[in-house]
């Protein structure tokens, strides 16, 4: 779907510790550690791209699995994918995007607080439940 970028995280140096993923901040203006619980939704908004965190907003999501749902507001496509390895999602403005979490999760935002409340938009006309 154009707009939404989803790429599979890949290790950059693993070894008997653990595993290594390395991020790029370039450009942000900060980053949000997020957990959800189970069951639980995150989004169910668009932005309008006004700030560098949110055009496009990045979320990396590192462990569980969660339902990623995203509606073009402008084309009405729509698109639904599961997501179950460490994996790093690209929103452009004007797209809806929901985030289910079908297990606890740990996630990223690569942007900051302020500009997330800058450019966010809640508008419960264009919910998956009216399509």
């Amino acid at each position: 779907m154009k707009g939404i970028v989803i790429t599979a995280l890949q290790e950059a140096q693993p070894d008997e510790r653990g595993t290594a993923f390395e991020l790029s901040l370039a450009g942000r203006s900060g980053a949000m550690y997020l957990t959800r619980k189970q069951g639980t939704i995150s989004g169910r908004h668009y932005h309008l791209g006004k700030t560098a965190g949110k055009n496009p907003e990045v979320i990396i999501i590192f462990s569980g699995i969660a339902e990623f749902y995203c509606k073009d507001l402008k084309t009405k496509e729509e698109m639904t994918v599961v997501i179950s390895v460490p994996t790093r999602i690209e929103v452009a403005p004007s797209i809806w995007h929901e985030l289910k979490a079908l297990t606890d999760i740990t996630l990223i935002e690569l942007s900051s607080l302020e500009e997330h409340k800058q450019d966010t938009v809640r508008d419960l006309d264009d919910t998956k439940a009216n399509t």
